[in-house]
């Protein structure tokens, strides 16, 4: 058996579909490194069976960091071009967030309000109105 764990991106959403009655997610993680010749990515298509699959998939979109752990085998099929491919497949056991709880949320807002300036203090400068940027983190 060959356990790895794997930290990179969904890149597909997660689909849900029953197979002998019982429910599987299945996702792709794209795994990045720096290569001489540039950027390289790898590809690992993930499975996690049970109901534990079908409550979690929801939440496995497209771009989300996570990190995956459990058995992992490459798998031989040809392409429609005839060339034999090798695809590394998971059978997840133990899976994790990598980003911060709201982490799309964040990058969309980013995305759209103009970020707040900073005074020398490194605070933003709504803390002077009474807002504490740092309450937004905490978890209760």
């Amino acid at each position: 058996m060959l356990n790895a764990t794997v930290c990179g991106n969904v890149g597909r959403d997660a689909e849900v579909r029953e197979v002998g009655g019982s429910p599987v997610a299945e996702w792709s993680v794209a795994v990045n490194r720096k290569a001489r010749g540039g950027d390289e990515t790898a590809w690992v298509r993930c499975s996690m069976w049970g109901t534990r699959g079908a409550n979690v998939a929801p939440y496995l979109t497209k771009g989300k960091r996570v990190v995956v752990s459990g058995e992992l085998w490459p798998r031989e099929y040809e392409g429609s071009d005839g060339v034999t491919h090798v695809s590394l497949d998971m059978r997840v056991e133990a899976f994790d967030f990598a980003g911060g709880r709201n982490d799309g949320e964040r990058q969309e807002r980013r995305q759209s309000e103009p970020e707040p300036a900073q005074d020398a203090g490194g605070y933003a400068q709504g803390f002077a109105t009474g807002a504490d940027p740092f309450l937004d983190e905490l978890p209760f």
